[in-house]
């Protein structure tokens, strides 16, 4: 606390801002420093990446129109998109694209996106080992497990698949579930919420696959995502999977994959005619 009070200044109930000289005073503390790369360290085999495009459909269309004509209105009126109001169409995007849109209450509206589940579906089934389903939405986490049981079932495929998010017990479930992918042959993909998986889980070296089923807006959980797979342990190359369905999603993986900020990334592609 004494640190904190040292270096920023409370802005808001909840929300704190570094003072004028913060920066230099935790670079002081943090001098000297060493940060090795991972590839320094360990000559694992390499992390490749593609990116698959899917379809909209017509009602995925539809509301993505609407979100375009609110941003362009208010780019029109001279009003300035803050930060936040940015942030916010941005999650709404990312919930279109992946099927499952909240309103002011919370409440998950289900959107039509069957091309982007059948996409999903079929790059499992061309992998040869266990894979990690990241997808950054907990109501679209429940529809991924529920379409995947499904679609296996319907094949008499023996996979079986479970997931793991904010409603998962971290001290008495996670484990339990993370064993039972490292552990059982048939346990064939695991679906999570990069907030709560992205860090201190070695197990998921058993999966040479992780799919985005769609863009998170945090470097800092693609990152550490991908590298829960790419990691001391992994035997075989590994393969990444970006689902996108529109323009403006290959520019926000593009950032993340480039690690630069997602800053006024929708004023932007509405003046590029990304959007």
């Amino acid at each position: 606390k004494t640190f904190q009070l040292e270096t920023m200044y409370p802005a808001g109930p909840f929300k704190w801002l570094p003072q004028k000289e913060g920066y230099e005073k935790a670079k002081r503390l943090l001098t000297p420093a060493v940060r090795f790369a991972l590839d320094e360290i360990w000559a694992g085999p390499p992390m490749t990446f593609q990116r698959r495009m899917v379809e909209l459909t017509a009602e995925q269309k539809e509301h993505m129109r609407k979100l375009k004509s609110e941003l362009q209105l208010i780019v029109k009126s001279g009003q300035a998109i803050t930060a936040m109001n940015e942030s916010a169409a941005r999650q709404k995007l990312i919930q279109l694209s992946l099927g499952a849109v909240y309103d002011g209450d919370h409440v998950a509206h289900i959107v039509d996106a069957s091309p982007r589940y059948k996409e999903l579906e079929d790059i499992i089934e061309g992998t040869q080992r266990k894979v990690v389903i990241f997808v950054p939405i907990t109501s679209v986490v429940h529809l991924v497990v529920k379409y995947l049981r499904a679609a296996w079932k319907k094949k008499g495929l023996p996979w079986t698949c479970d997931f793991i998010n904010g409603e998962v017990d971290a001290k008495k479930d996670r484990p339990r579930i993370i064993q039972k992918f490292a552990s059982e042959p048939d346990f064939k993909a695991i679906v999570v919420d990069p907030g709560v998986t992205a860090h201190g889980i070695n197990e998921f070296v058993v999966a040479d696959t992780a799919i985005w089923m769609g863009c998170t807006d945090k470097a800092e959980l693609w990152v550490q995502g991908n590298a829960r797979i790419r990691r001391p342990g992994q035997q075989y190359p590994s393969t990444c999977f970006q689902l996108v369905s529109n323009k403006l999603e290959e520019e926000i993986f593009t950032r993340l994959e480039n690690n630069t900020s997602l800053q006024g990334i929708m004023l932007q592609a509405i003046r590029e005619g990304k959007f």
